[in-house]
């Protein structure tokens, strides 16, 4: 059913499956030449190494020195379904409000498996299933005495529950059963009841934790498996909806227990919603340039946390894991690609997205094709970089 489906993207409507064949059999020989080439290449891991991470942000006079952190993914969610007039999402919208909030900041690569990835990294991914041997997010404050978690909601599914496991957590959560969402996976509201007994459980521990999940109900083509929007008639409304209602839910938990004293959420999404049909049905004024690249939400909410929106100018997701040890107040040795969103100035990478079948610009927060002169800058540094997170034994790559 996949190799079918690739075969049909390869080809095209209406092309022949022959040649659709051909044409995946080619495409993956010249990713794995490519990859070997990678694998020869001299260590490049120097070029991206820093010893530590600046500081360029105050921190709350309320803040806890080293919180809790809870970090929420959302599958494919842009901002503009959050801003709608039609309020399908009012409580990630009134807590964005109350929160340190970035705008004009974009996804830096599509879909999932290179979103997760390359946020908890700071960096890029080739394939979908390459490893990364450099230093994520998530090791970084294992180092500094954090307990760290993610949250699987899709435990079900063997290739995602493998992939998981390359992230750098000291524990994925979440046992192969009978769900209700779609696909066997979590339902959102399974997942956000999932969360919450984590963060309760992790709390009462000696450590400070770092909780990541990442929440599947709002897949594209999806249709909510509870709450509906309206009158229940459009799938994608539907689905935000219901993410928001979970959201929100677990929010007047979280508020309600004491937890929130010492803990902050980080909300944000894997990557831009999709623009399948459904989705510009659903949204008919879509400033969408492309099909899989938007500016996404990305804040920051502490009960006492001081509002602010910052603009981004679209810089995108690489900046997460900086821009987050950043307002912490913590720096560890790192191989970040992004730069912190509290720095006034941004670089190349965090202003180009990137995936095997794009890349494009998004500096000042507009979609547009590099210039020679930062296409043939991004080339070199890119090659550089996917060689320095090859595993030592090898490319390690499925391709």
């Amino acid at each position: 059913m996949l190799a079918e489906a690739a075969a049909v993207t390869a080809m095209g409507p209406g092309g022949s499956p022959l040649l659709g064949c051909a044409s995946l059999v080619s495409q993956a020989r010249e990713r794995a030449a490519y990859v070997e080439r990678l694998s020869r290449m001299s260590d490049t891991s120097s070029r991206y190494f820093r010893p530590g991470l600046d500081s360029h942000v105050s921190r709350e006079d309320d803040l806890p020195k080293r919180p809790n952190v809870i970090l929420i993914f959302t599958e494919g969610l842009s901002q503009e379904v959050i801003d709608d007039e039609r309020d399908v999402m009012s409580n990630v919208r009134s807590f964005q409000g109350q929160s340190v909030s970035f705008e004009n900041y974009y996804n830096h690569s599509f879909a999932t498996y290179r979103g997760l990835s390359g946020q908890l990294f700071s960096g890029y991914q080739y394939d979908n299933y390459d490893a990364n041997a450099l230093v994520s997010l998530p090791q970084a404050l294992s180092g500094l005495g954090y307990a760290t978690r993610f949250i699987n909601t899709e435990p079900n599914n063997e290739q995602f529950t493998d992939y998981l496991g390359t992230l750098g957590f000291d524990e994925v959560v979440g046992e192969p059963g009978t769900y209700s969402g779609m696909a066997a996976s979590m339902s959102d509201g399974e997942a956000y009841e999932r969360l919450f007994d984590l963060a309760e459980e992790l709390e009462g521990g000696d450590e400070p934790f770092f909780a990541a999940i990442y929440t599947f109900g709002t897949h594209a083509s999806l249709d909510s498996v509870d709450r509906r929007f309206g009158d229940g008639g459009d799938a994608v409304l539907n689905k935000f909806h219901d993410a928001d209602h979970h959201f929100g839910r677990f929010m007047e938990r979280f508020l309600a227990n004491g937890m929130a004293d010492d803990t902050i959420v980080v909300f944000t999404a894997d990557h831009a919603s999709f623009a399948e049909r459904g989705f510009v049905t659903a949204f008919p004024e879509s400033s969408y340039r492309a099909e899989a690249i938007s500016d996404i939400p990305f804040f920051i909410y502490h009960k006492r946390v001081v509002r602010r929106v910052i603009d981004a100018g679209g810089r995108n997701s690489l900046d997460l894991a900086p821009t987050l040890m950043d307002y912490l107040g913590l720096s560890a040795p790192n191989f970040f690609l992004g730069t912190s969103l509290f720095e006034k100035d941004g670089n190349l990478y965090d202003t180009t997205f990137y995936d095997v079948d794009a890349t494009l610009s998004t500096r000042g927060g507009v979609v547009s094709e590099l210039d020679e002169d930062r296409a043939k800058q991004f080339e070199e540094g890119l090659s550089g970089y996917l060689a320095a997170k090859l595993p030592k034994d090898g490319p390690g790559t499925d391709v």
